[in-house]
Parts: C-alpha cells; structure tokens; sequence
C-alpha cells in the first residue's frame, strides 16, 4: 500500500534526511561568520603590524619578498583594509599549485611569513562549509542540505499555521518543552533562516551585466616591446579617476609581457571580503579600458553579484549582521536536534 505523503510526512522525512547536514553546515557557518577576526587570531604574527610614519614603495616591497623567496615572484597584492594590518602578496613560480600568499609588514618591508607555514584552520572550515571537503559530491550534498531547509521552513511554517504539531503520544514536561523549544525557534525565526537559506542556494545567477567580449580584449592587451611601465602606485592613482569614492583592495602586479593590469575595488555600502567592483588600467599610458561599477548595474545583477553573498555572510550590516548570522547558523543545529527527539519520542511510543 502507498505512503500517502503530507505535508507532516514530508516535513519529517526532509528532517531525517537534513538533519546531519544542518548540524555540521550550522556549526561551521557559525563559525564562518566571523572568520577574518579568527583567522587573524590564529595568526598574528602573519596579520597586525605597528603602524609608523611612511610606508614602503610597492616595489620596495614586491622586491623584499621575491628576495626572501627566491624563483618566486610576485603577482598580485591584496591592500591592508587597516592601518595595523599587513600587505599580502601572491608569489607564484611558474609550477601550477605551488604558489601561496607572503604577508609583508608596509612599514619596514619585513616578510613576516607566508600561508604555508599559518594556521590554516579557517580555510579548513570554508572548504568544510562548502563541500564537507569532498569536493563536488560534497558541494551538491550541501545545495541539497539548503534545498531541504528551505522545504523545511516553509512547510514548518504551513504546519504551524494550520496548528498541525509534530505530535508525541507522552505529555511529559520535557517532551513539551521540546515541542515548544522546536516549534518557537522554527516560527519566530522563519525569516532569519529562510534569507539565509535562500542565499545558499545562489537563485539568481549573475550574468549578462557587463560586456564579457570588452573584458576580455582589455585584459588580453599586449606590452608593446620597449614601453615603460607605471609603477603599482601610478597604477592605483590612475585608476582611482574611473572609480574616485571606492578604495582599492586588490591590484595585480605589471608584468613583462601584459600591458594590462586588474584592480579590485570596494565602495563603502559593499562589505563583501574582496569587493566586487574592478578596472583594468592600461600599465603604459594609464588608460582605464573596462569598467564594471556595481552602482551602475540594475537592481538584479546588485542583488545576484553583490549582496546575495553578503547577506548570506552575515556581511550586509557589518558586526550586527556578523551576529545575526551567527545566531541563525546556531539555529540550524538546535532545530535539527529538537526534530530529531521529536521523531525518537514518536517512534519509542509506537513501537
């Protein structure tokens, strides 16, 4: 004889099926909330540095880390967002996954260590979030995860409504305070988990906004052969005309043969980690070539490109945002549990 499935069948067996995965992406994700401050912790001798007076030059600094490493050298750098923070560099030797990231005091020109040798726990746990470090069975796991949770919230919300409880043959005051511990979480903080759901899944996809074919003629620019090269702070200065109320937070390193260069921007309203507006700067005569503004892009791209993420980082509103997030990963793992003892009550009743 079939099952027929209702709204509760369907509630409990989505539950069942989530409920592992809810509790390790919860706790991860409560974790990732705040994962540049730990990180940072985790490695302050590679993170905070004593500001001073001056700064280095960028070639200064560039040449202080291709000393320190040799056959290595550098192709991007990644800006301090603060004065007591370091410079980061991306050093690379030809040889495909051999690179990593120097971090290098801006002051003094000291290379205080490299990626290889830090705390990695954070990345660790990124990858964990992602892909339970399984790769792409892993990261469908975790689509499927969200999908479920957002099943979840919507026919927990129906169930509510509708009065239809999770019932549980014992009246005992710990089977109630359960049922109500799972049914309070779920209702009062539906909004909570379903934006933070809903972002995980990525619905709108970001593309078409900017004009692909003229990004990629304006990176595939050719050094001309004797031409000289502005330095990466001529560079910045140049590109700070196209985007002047945004700061620079990342800046590829001119090459020997492109005669272009990538910078990485962010506007104050985008809290995103790396920033999400760029330009490409020709390394010859300073000439900006592409430009992708993100408050000139409509409110869809915004929202796919810009603040879907932030959102589901906890990013949107900075350190409040940062707690809530916590607060709604922490949720997950507890709403996963409460099910989990309302189905075991259930099921030792009938048995």
């Amino acid at each position: 004889m079939k099952t027929k499935w209702t709204m509760p069948k369907f509630h409990l067996y989505a539950g069942l099926t989530a409920a592992g995965f809810l509790i390790m992406l919860g706790l991860s994700g409560a974790i990732l909330a705040f994962d540049q401050e730990i990180d940072r912790a985790l490695n302050p001798q590679l993170s905070f540095v004593q500001p001073q007076e001056r700064k280095q030059t960028m070639a200064a600094l560039i040449a202080s880390a291709e000393k320190t490493y040799p056959g290595y050298h550098a192709v991007d750098v990644w800006l301090p967002e603060k004065e007591n923070l370091s410079l980061k560099l991306a050093m690379e030797n030809g040889k495909r996954h051999e690179g990593f990231l120097a971090s290098v005091d801006p002051y003094t020109g000291r290379v205080l260590g490299d990626s290889r040798n830090a705390n990695n726990l954070m990345f660790l746990i990124r990858r964990f979030h992602s892909s339970l470090l399984l790769g792409p069975v892993g990261g469908a796991l975790v689509y499927l995860s969200a999908v479920l949770m957002l099943g979840l919230s919507i026919t927990g919300i129906l169930m509510w409504w509708k009065r239809k409880r999770f019932a549980a043959s014992s009246n005992t005051p710990a089977v109630v305070f359960n049922l109500d511990l799972h049914s309070s979480i779920g209702v009062y903080l539906l909004a909570l988990l379903f934006v933070f759901t809903f972002t995980s899944l990525r619905p709108v996809p970001a593309l078409g906004f900017y004009d692909q074919q003229k990004l990629n003629a304006a990176t595939s620019t050719k050094l001309p052969a004797g031409a000289t090269v502005m330095t990466v702070e001529q560079l910045l200065e140049a590109g700070q005309k196209a985007l002047p109320l945004a700061r620079a937070v990342h800046v590829e390193v001119p090459s020997a043969t492109s005669g272009a260069v990538t910078i990485i921007y962010r506007y104050p309203e985008d809290h995103s980690r790396n920033g999400k507006s760029s330009i490409v700067v020709n390394t010859v005569t300073g000439e900006t070539l592409f430009v992708l503004d993100t408050r000139q892009i409509s409110a869809l791209a915004q929202y796919s490109y810009v603040w879907n993420m932030q959102i589901h980082q906890g990013l949107i509103y900075g350190r409040p945002s940062q707690i809530f997030a916590a607060i709604a990963s922490l949720l997950m793992p507890l709403l996963a549990i409460t099910g989990l003892r309302l189905w075991w009550v259930r099921k030792k009743n009938a048995a």
